[in-house]
C-alpha cells in the first residue's frame, strides 16, 4: 500500500490486513513504485528480540544497539509480556518493522505509532506542529498551545462565523518547500477525530495561552 502524507510518498510492504487503519486509509494514494520517498517493511516473526546492550529504558519501550544499528522495542502496555513490535530506527529512507503472531492482531491500531512519522518529516524539512488546523480563503491558520488552551474553541468559532474548513483537530505537518511554508493535514489527529488530506500555504501561527 502507497500513502501519500505531506506530499511524501510512503510504501508499507506487508499484508493488506496489517494496514486497515481508517486514518491511513484517507492518504491512500496510487503511483509508481520508483517515487517512493520511505519504505515501510513489516515483517511478522515467532521469536523475540533479546539483547543486552540497551541505551535507553522507558516504561513500556527499549532502544538497544546491536551491529551499530539502533532498534526501538515496544510494548503494548507494561503488564504485556506476550506482543512486541521491534523497529529498526537509524536507516534513511527505510523502516524495518518485527512483530510477532499476538502482536499482529493488533497491529492496524497500533500502526501510526509504528511509522514514527517525526523522523521522517524531520529528515525532510518538516515538523509536526501540536495545533488545530483551519484553511481560510486558501491559507493555513493554526492554533497552537497547551492542551486545554482552547484550539478547538477558536477552530470552531473561525468555521462558524467566518465559514472556514477545519483539516485537523490535533496535529499539522509544516515543510518547508519552495521557500515558504506549507501546511497538511495529518492521520494524526488526537482525540479530535478530525482529519482530512489536504494543504495550504501558512498564513499565521495563533500561539494560544490561558488568560
Amino acid at each position: 500500500m502507497i500513502i501519500r502524507i505531506a506530499n511524501l510518498n510512503l510504501e508499507l510492504n506487508g499484508q493488506e490486513k496489517w494496514f486497515q487503519n481508517k486514518y491511513i486509509k484517507e492518504f491512500k494514494y496510487n503511483i509508481k513504485s520508483e517515487n517512493i520517498d520511505w519504505d515501510f517493511n513489516f515483517y511478522e516473526v515467532s521469536c523475540d528480540f533479546q539483547s543486552d546492550n540497551i541505551i535507553r529504558n522507558y516504561e513500556n519501550r527499549q532502544i538497544y544497539r546491536v551491529n551499530n544499528s539502533d532498534y526501538q522495542k515496544i510494548r503494548l502496555s507494561p503488564s504485556d509480556k506476550e506482543s512486541f513490535y521491534i523497529c529498526n530506527i537509524d536507516n534513511i529512507k527505510k523502516s524495518d518493522i518485527y512483530f510477532n503472531e499476538v502482536a499482529s492482531y493488533l497491529l492496524p491500531s497500533k500502526l501510526l505509532d509504528l511509522l514514527s512519522f517525526e523522523r521522517v518529516i524531520l529528515q525532510n524539512n518538516g515538523v509536526i506542529l501540536h495545533s488545530s488546523f483551519i484553511k481560510y480563503n486558501d491559507y493555513a491558520i493554526l492554533f497552537s498551545g497547551p492542551s486545554g488552551v482552547g484550539k478547538s474553541t477558536q477552530a470552531n468559532l473561525w468555521i462558524k462565523f467566518k465559514d472556514a474548513e477545519i483539516i485537523n483537530g490535533d496535529r499539522s505537518i509544516l515543510r518547508y518547500i519552495d521557500n515558504e511554508w506549507q501546511v497538511f493535514g495529518s492521520p494524526y489527529c488526537g482525540s479530535s477525530e478530525i482529519f482530512k488530506n489536504d494543504q495550504a500555504k501558512l498564513k499565521v501561527i495563533v500561539v494560544l495561552e490561558q488568560a
